[in-house]
C-alpha cells in the first residue's frame, strides 16, 4: 500500500532551470520563458522512491493548473488521495491562451506553460510525460476535457493513442484502460484520482538550427479541479528515438517482431531494460533475450495475475489470443487493442500495439 509522502517540488526554479532539467543529450537550450502562476510549476526530485509510477522519471518538471505542491500530501498514512476533487484556483494562470483554446475547441483556463528555443543535433526529438488529474473519472467525455499541449515549431505534437491528444477524454479507464492508472482506492502516492502511464511525444525538428518548443497544461471548460503535466528529466533529446510498433493480425495469425528494429540511437547500442515497467535482470543482445527475476509480475498489465518465470525474448510472437515468449506463454485477453511498453537505457518508452 502506498504511503502519503510529499514529493519534493521546488517551485522557486526559473524557466531556464526547468528547461535545462527536461532537456538531455543532443540539445542546446538557448532561451526559456514561463507563463503561469508562480506556484503552478517547478522541478521535482526523488520521484522513483517517493511517488513511483505517478512520475515519468526520478527527476523532472511539473506544470499544474493549480498549486503544484498539491500533487501529493504529507499525511504519512495510507490515505494518499484525501480529496476526490482537489482544486486550487491558480490566480496567476493564463486564461484564454490562443493555442490552448484551439486545442480544446473551447475555452481554456489556468494554463501553465514553458516556451523554449533550442538547437538540436538530430532531426527528431522526444518528450516523456505523465498526465494526471482530478477530472478522472467523473468528467471523462465531458466539456471539462483538461489537456496537455506540446507545440514544436508551432505545430501541435500528438501521441499515437486515440485522437492524438494528451487529454482526459482521450486517455482514461475506458478505451485505454491498460495505459491508465486509477487511484480512487489510494493505490498510488498522489492526490490525483487518475493518471496515465509514461507516454512519449515524438516530433520532427531542424538539426543545427534554432527551433521552438511550447509545453504546458490547461483546464478546459472551467477553472476547477487540478490537472498536472509531469515531464521526465532529460527526456527531451534527439539521440535516442524509440518508435511505436504496430502489428495488425487476423485469427490464428502469428507475427514475429523485433522491438528494436525501427529504433535509432546516436548515443550507443540500444538494449531492453524494462518490460512493461518490470526491470530486466540481465540482457543478452547476442540472442535478443532478456531475463526477469523469478515470479515477477508485469505491473499495470490487464492480466496482473499472470507471472513471468523464465527467459523471455525481445522478439515477440503475437497470435490472436496469446503473447508467446521464450519458455513462457502469457495468455492475454485481447480486446480492441492491447499495448505493452519497453524502455531503453531509461530513455524513451515505446509501445507495442497489437490490433485484431
Amino acid at each position: 500500500m502506498a504511503t502519503a509522502t510529499e514529493l519534493p517540488i521546488n517551485t522557486g526554479t526559473t524557466a531556464l532551470d526547468m528547461a535545462n532539467e527536461i532537456f538531455g543529450s543532443g540539445m542546446d537550450v538557448n532561451t526559456a520563458t514561463y507563463s503561469g502562476d508562480a506556484d503552478s510549476s517547478g522541478t521535482y526530485s526523488n520521484g522513483d522512491a517517493v511517488s513511483p509510477f505517478t512520475t515519468p522519471g526520478d527527476t523532472g518538471v511539473i506544470l499544474s493548473t493549480s498549486n503544484a505542491n498539491d500533487f501529493t500530501n504529507s499525511d504519512g498514512s495510507t490515505n494518499t488521495n484525501q480529496s476526490g476533487g482537489t482544486s486550487t484556483n491558480a490566480t496567476g494562470g493564463i486564461d484564454g491562451d490562443a493555442d490552448f483554446n484551439a486545442l480544446a475547441i473551447g475555452s481554456s483556463f489556468d494554463a501553465t506553460f514553458l516556451e523554449i528555443t533550442f538547437t538540436p543535433t538530430g532531426d527528431t526529438i522526444t518528450l516523456d510525460f505523465v498526465l494526471s488529474s482530478e477530472e478522472y473519472p467523473d468528467f471523462v467525455n465531458t466539456q471539462y476535457n483538461d489537456v496537455i499541449g506540446v507545440w514544436v515549431n508551432g505545430t501541435l505534437a500528438t501521441v499515437s493513442v486515440g485522437d492524438g491528444t494528451a487529454s482526459i477524454s482521450n486517455i482514461n479507464s475506458g478505451e485505454t484502460q491498460n495505459i491508465f492508472n486509477n487511484n480512487l482506492a489510494d493505490q498510488f502516492n498522489t492526490e490525483m484520482d487518475g493518471f496515465t502511464v509514461t507516454l512519449t511525444f515524438v516530433a520532427p525538428v531542424t538539426p543545427g538550427a534554432i527551433n521552438t518548443l511550447k509545453v504546458g497544461v490547461a483546464d478546459v471548460g472551467d477553472s476547477g479541479y487540478d490537472t498536472n503535466f509531469l515531464i521526465a528529466g532529460g527526456s527531451v533529446h534527439s539521440t535516442v528515438i524509440a518508435k511505436d510498433d504496430t502489428i495488425i493480425f487476423g485469427k490464428n495469425d502469428t507475427i514475429i517482431l523485433d522491438v528494436l528494429g525501427n529504433d535509432s540511437s546516436t548515443g550507443g547500442a540500444l538494449t531492453v531494460t524494462h518490460l512493461h515497467g518490470q526491470a530486466v535482470v540481465t540482457s543478452d543482445p547476442s540472442n535478443n533475450s532478456i531475463t526477469l527475476a523469478k515470479d515477477k509480475r508485469l505491473p499495470s498489465c490487464p492480466t496482473e495475475r499472470l507471472k513471468f518465470r523464465a527467459m523471455l525474448t525481445s522478439r515477440l510472437s503475437i497470435s490472436t489470443t496469446q503473447l508467446k515468449m521464450r519458455h513462457t506463454i502469457l495468455t492475454v485477453p485481447w480486446s480492441k487493442s492491447s499495448k505493452f511498453y519497453f524502455s531503453f537505457q531509461g530513455l524513451p518508452l515505446k509501445r507495442l500495439m497489437a490490433l485484431s
